[in-house]
């Protein structure tokens, strides 16, 4: 058994491995990028989780741009009436780290995520299931766009 731990701690030092925090943070402990406001309710949001996971730099170097989320609906289940019961939902953003001297991208790209609500009966309580599988949406995407953003600073830098 010690064996098999030594061999896993030589491979696990000798594979490159490092945290993703220890690479891109600056002295103060933020990651050197500026993100710029994402338009929309839902927007707002994920510029507020983003920033978070981020910090806040005061010598920043990169420049995150991320679109409004973009949502698109579609019957999931129907009834034996021909009725919806559940919908499924897509949100969409596409995002851009660029670097602030040469005004080059060094990420370009989109991310998507499914999910679902309920249609019931009452339709005030369908648009809250809508709107809560929205906001659900933008916060996960906040989340994919920031470690993405962090994987991809941290490849930069090394």
């Amino acid at each position: 058994m010690k064996k098999f731990f030594l061999s896993a701690l030589i491979f696990i030092t000798g594979c490159g491995f490092s945290p993703l925090y220890q690479e891109v943070t600056t002295e103060s402990g933020a990651v050197p990028v500026t993100v710029a406001p994402i338009p929309d309710q839902y927007g707002f949001a994920m510029h507020q989780i983003i920033q978070n996971k981020l910090g806040n730099s005061k010598d920043d170097q990169y420049i995150l741009t991320v679109s409004a989320p973009t949502f698109h609906s579609w019957d999931q289940t129907i009834d034996d009436k021909n009725f919806a019961t559940m919908m499924g939902i897509t949100g969409t953003v596409n995002y851009r780290l660029t670097e602030k001297k040469t005004r080059k991208d060094i990420l370009n790209t989109s991310t998507s995520l499914t999910s679902s609500y309920a249609v019931v009966k009452d339709p005030y309580a369908t648009t809250i299931a809508e709107r809560k599988a929205k906001k659900d949406l933008s916060e996960q995407l906040a989340e994919q766009v920031s470690l993405h953003a962090l994987g991809t600073l941290a490849g930069v830098r090394d």
